[in-house]
């Protein structure tokens, strides 16, 4: 018998600014144009052209046998002027979950991921005082137009994460490094997300709405120095359960108070995971903490080190949330697909070990279905379980999505498949394979 239920959700992420091109209303467009920014100088112009091959990708996911597939809707597409909607790009999404329906894989839909029309965001973006009003006459749009054709629906994507990177570490347009300006962004962003909640309970009440997290695993630098110590205690908080907290209960950190129009604006928790880092406390203009390798060297936010026993943990922890839980986004960057598969192994068993003990986990969704631009890394991050060339953007599955497609279908990791595509692989003690 599987551990995984029947109705498991095995899936893959496509981020549509990583994979769409042709986001020039955006404002990563603009912020891709200065040289150094982008690793290669690369820009999102062609991406991975899905916008045109979504059909012939939706296809493939069908065929190595997804049942989910997390799609990103762009701001910038549907809205490409203040006020104004492209009938245009509505229907273009359309299209894409109609197409994922004919396939039978189940949409989970994100209307914000990272990027914002360059309209909102030259005007201040997040910091603009209205920008939940903003936000929420787009919501109220996609709710209305889009909302029946998705059950799941996030509103906006690993926020804290987003505001770490685009305004307290300044990676990200518009490049701030403001902790004032940072509380500020989330806390508007907070307010958006009631805000969608609220445009989808009317307009599609069956709609599931998540709330986002990119959860991590952070030790201190020097487990023997109570301020490392208390430096990642907040790193880790600021990361799993600041916002969970604050859309489940309504309250913020010390000394930001109570929001009571937060409380309850999720029904689900999505969790993006990746690995553990180290955090040594060093008081800065922008915060107490710096992140840094297990060496002790200054690390770049996409350098984790593995660890697969940290996903069942978050899982856990997030579940005193009392939500259900979706795994949204796991995967590692590597043209070693040898490492992907093991990767993935490990990180199934871990999903495995959660629903064990006892907690409610709906779905896995791999990062990602297709390579493609991942922001400052432009286009030497290979996280696809699908290959695609560059120059000929042609599509070709690697081994491990062979071997996911084979978990998906026995809901759990089989002594055949290890045997056929993985037979190096050392599985965790106490294991129950199919």
């Amino acid at each position: 018998m599987s551990t995984f239920p029947p109705d498991f959700l095995w899936g893959a992420s496509i981020s549509a600014h990583a994979v769409e091109g042709g986001h020039y209303s955006s404002d990563w467009w603009r912020w891709e144009q200065r040289p150094g920014r982008i690793a290669g100088d690369a820009t999102s112009q062609t991406a991975s052209d899905h916008w045109n091959r979504f059909h012939e990708d939706i296809a493939l996911a069908r065929k190595l046998g997804l049942g989910a597939l997390l799609v990103s809707l762009e701001w910038s597409r549907i809205m490409p002027r203040e006020g104004e909607v492209d009938p245009a790009a509505l229907d273009h999404y359309g299209q894409v979950f109609e197409a994922m329906r004919a396939e039978g894989i189940t949409p989970i839909a994100a209307l914000y991921d990272v990027t914002l029309p360059e309209w909102f965001a030259s005007r201040g973006g997040w910091l603009r005082n209205d920008a939940p009003c903003v936000f929420d006459m787009y919501a109220q749009e996609m709710a209305s137009a889009l909302g029946s054709l998705s059950r799941y629906w996030v509103p906006l994507m690993t926020p804290a994460d987003t505001v770490r990177r685009a305004y307290l570490w300044g990676l990200w347009p518009p490049g701030l490094r403001s902790l004032r300006a940072g509380w500020k962004a989330l806390r508007h962003m907070a307010a958006a997300q009631a805000a969608a909640f609220r445009a989808f309970r009317q307009a599609a009440p069956e709609a599931l709405i998540g709330a986002s997290v990119l959860a991590e695993v952070l030790h201190p630098a020097d487990a023997s120095r109570p301020w490392d110590l208390r430096a990642a205690q907040w790193e880790r908080a600021l990361s799993n359960t600041v916002w969970p907290h604050a859309l489940t209960s309504g309250a913020w950190p010390r000394p930001f108070g109570m929001d009571p129009a937060l409380a309850g604006t999720a029904d689900f928790i999505g969790i993006s995971y990746y690995g553990a880092q180290h955090v040594r406390f060093r008081p800065w203009r922008n915060g107490i903490a710096v992140r840094v390798t297990s060496r002790g060297e200054s690390a770049k936010p996409h350098e984790y080190d593995r660890d697969a026993n940290g996903l069942t943990g978050v899982l856990t922890e997030l579940a005193a949330f009392e939500k259900p839980l979706v795994v949204l986004g796991n995967g590692i960057a590597t043209e070693d697909d040898r490492a992907r598969r093991h990767y993935l192994l490990q990180h199934v068993a871990a999903v495995q070990r959660a629903i064990e003990a006892g907690i409610e986990v709906k779905g896995y969704m791999h990062r990602s279905l297709l390579d493609g631009f991942e922001w400052e890394r432009g286009y030497d991050a290979h996280y696809g379980l699908v290959h695609v060339h560059r120059e000929t953007l042609a599509r070709t599955p690697n081994p491990a999505a062979y071997l996911y497609r084979d978990i998906a279908a026995s809901r759990g990791i089989g002594k055949g498949a290890l045997a056929r595509y993985c037979p190096d692989w050392d599985p965790p003690e106490g294991l129950d394979l199919l």
